[in-house]
């Protein structure tokens, strides 16, 4: 009888160390999904520019702005807005961007917040680029004095 618990014991034992496949298979996937958003936040943070879809005349995809998309489709609204204080403003702006989508609650506190913010960035759309602030993206309004200093 001894035996027959040790061997009962030692059966319920290995099944109890075996992982349910299930969760091991959301665990890499968990693992490689935050491994794809450190790269893409990085990458938009490194960015000196908010890039439109298209980039040149004739339109060639951004890379910037599909990182921003495909970021989009993997965070929550509270990650975005952990994001609005970057020390990027790029950053910054593209997460203003997804909140404004997303969630307008968010985006009018944080708009509040953006607009005393006068960290400059390039918004670089088709074949045009143009100086811009942080506080002049969230408010709708350009800052001349940034024209000024493209023309120097």
């Amino acid at each position: 009888m001894y035996k027959v618990l040790l061997i009962a014991f030692a059966l319920s034992a290995c099944n109890f160390n075996r992982a349910d496949p299930k969760i091991v298979a959301q665990q890499r996937e968990a693992k490689r999904r935050e491994a794809v958003v450190k790269i893409l936040t990085a990458r938009l943070e490194a960015s000196e520019e908010i890039q439109g879809e298209g980039i040149g005349i004739s339109g060639t995809p951004s890379a910037t702005y599909e990182s921003f998309k495909l970021l989009d489709g993997l965070l929550s609204d509270t990650a975005w807005l952990q994001l609005t204080y970057s020390k990027s403003p790029v950053m910054r702006v593209y997460a203003y961007q997804a909140l404004q989508k997303r969630n307008k609650a968010m985006t009018e506190e944080v708009k509040v917040r953006l607009s005393h913010d006068d960290a400059s960035f390039t918004m670089t759309g088709g074949c045009t680029s143009m100086p811009n602030t942080v506080r002049g993206y969230v408010t709708g309004t350009l800052d001349s004095s940034l024209f000024i200093m493209v023309r120097q």
